[in-house]
């Protein structure tokens, strides 16, 4: 589905990233990387497969694409020491899908994470658009992830809970793409106060982008 933000266009994406038609700019947030793998230590076991998945899909859109470069908006790994845990092949992977120039944006979970030849920014401006991973209320145009939003709908008379773009004349913030990722329900007082215009709502679906009406 394609949109206006700041007299530019972005493409949102039913995998969760959003696409930037002006700058050939791919943008993701919230990976979380290897999130499976970091529970073992606690004695919980979830399957590991969320890292071949999230890059899959990752690799997968850039080459439908083509974006000349990848904003990365935070969290792309769930912990600090996460990469140290790739198997070979996600390790190739992440390495196929850095070969385009990248911006990277540290998150909460992987803010003291250094790779060899990437620079990372606490924020980081590009023409008017500021890229974060936490939302600041004062930021204008402002494009940030950290909240994984999701909205509870209906669909075809079945009660649905969806990942969610949530989008307002100022800000835009981005579902989590990672494969093993929770979600906080736009119906939070979060989202209220960050938003100081009526905000817009766009679920993913399998296939689609959906615009979903407001109803509380």
């Amino acid at each position: 589905m394609l949109i206006q933000f700041g007299n530019n266009q972005f493409l949102l994406n039913p995998d969760g990233s959003m696409y930037w038609l002006e700058e050939k700019s791919l943008i993701v947030g919230d990976l979380h990387l290897e999130k499976s793998t970091s529970y073992i230590d606690q004695g919980n076991f979830l399957p590991p497969y969320d890292t071949i998945d999230t890059l899959e899909r990752l690799l997968n859109i850039t080459k439908e694409l083509l974006p000349n470069r990848i904003i990365f908006l935070g969290d792309v790994f769930h912990d600090n020491s996460a990469f140290d845990r790739l198997k070979t092949k996600e390790k190739q992977l992440f390495k196929d899908i850095l070969k385009k120039n990248v911006i990277w944006v540290k998150g909460n979970h992987d803010n003291n994470f250094k790779y060899v030849n990437i620079k990372t920014y606490t924020s980081y401006k590009l023409k008017n658009f500021i890229f974060s991973h936490i939302s600041d209320k004062k930021n204008k145009l402002e494009i940030s992830a950290h909240y994984h939003p999701k909205v509870t709908f209906k669909f075809k008379g079945t009660k649905v809970s969806k990942p969610c773009f949530l989008i307002d004349k100022e800000k835009i913030i981005l579902p989590a793409y990672g494969a093993y990722t929770g979600g906080l329900n736009i119906s939070s007082d979060i989202y209220k106060n960050l938003f100081l215009n009526d905000y817009q709502i766009y679920a993913l679906g399998n296939t689609k982008v959906l615009k979903i009406e407001k109803k509380f």
